[in-house]
């Protein structure tokens, strides 16, 4: 692990237990360090991202926001440099048959590896929307509506025909001899 900056804890006003103290705020850096993602390092420490954004924009906290950033940056190599190890090595996961485990398979994910190589986010490679898979008869329902609608539009060689006088003119007349 590459060892994080010092920082001065943002002042707070309030004592509370449950609050940003100074061993949590350092937890959290640490924690941005491993995970890569705020929402994920502020939970780990039992607070929201919403407050660590707060603390972040808070007066004196120039220290505390200069290891923020660079905790990050650590966090986000480290996230990549795991997605694509998935991506290419795949997990393994148990088969289970019968409540009891009978072997192991790997699983791959590409999205891993575009989201890693491409810098997006991961359900930017989803086929799925974000809920989980879409229902077949949904499925059907969306198909059916965008083949209505393919139908409805009037046909592309009609379009030119009308478009053109020469191409609207029958078989082997002329314009001039319509």
């Amino acid at each position: 692990m590459t060892h994080l900056p010092d920082f001065t804890p943002v002042p707070t006003a309030s004592t509370r237990s449950d609050g940003w103290t100074p061993a949590r705020q350092q937890a959290f850096i640490v924690a941005l360090s491993e995970l890569g993602g705020v929402g994920a390092a502020a939970r780990a420490v039992g607070m929201t991202p919403q407050s660590a954004n707060r603390l972040r924009r808070r007066p004196h906290a120039e220290g505390f926001a200069a290891a923020w950033d660079f905790a990050l940056g650590e966090g986000l190599v480290r996230a990549r440099d795991e997605a694509i190890r998935r991506g290419l090595h795949g997990r393994r996961t148990p088969i289970v048959h019968d409540g009891h485990i009978v072997g192991h398979r790997r699983r791959y994910d590409n999205r891993l590896l575009f989201a890693a190589c491409y810098g997006r986010p991961l359900q930017f490679f989803d086929r799925a929307p974000a809920g989980g898979r879409r229902d077949p008869g949904e499925r059907f329902e969306a198909a059916l509506a965008n083949l209505s609608r393919k139908l409805s539009e009037p046909r592309n060689f009609r379009n030119l025909r009308d478009a053109d006088p020469e191409r609207s003119a029958p078989l082997g007349s002329t314009p001039a001899t319509r």
